[in-house]
């Protein structure tokens, strides 16, 4: 895991999720490409995931990171239904 703040001054989370004993992550409701894992940038007010994993990703620079992130998907989270 490493913490990183970016350009604007957030500070962001990142850390690896991967599959267990050769078993896919979720199921069929995630894409094929999540599958195998992903890197997951997560600040106070979003998430954003990026595959494939960059290989030694835990040791680049900060500013390499902040570059990936850049690259990451906006997770969407679901809503709460208005009571």
């Amino acid at each position: 895991m490493r913490e990183i703040r970016d350009g604007a001054g957030v500070e962001w989370m990142i850390y690896e999720v991967q599959r267990r004993e050769g078993l896919p992550i979720g199921g069929p409701e995630l894409p094929e490409p999540l599958r195998n894992g992903w890197l997951c940038f997560e600040s106070a007010t979003e998430k954003r995931r990026l595959t494939p994993v960059p290989h030694g990703w835990h040791v680049l620079p900060d500013a390499d990171l902040s570059t990936l992130l850049a690259d990451a998907m906006l997770v969407r989270r679901p809503t709460q239904p208005s009571t």
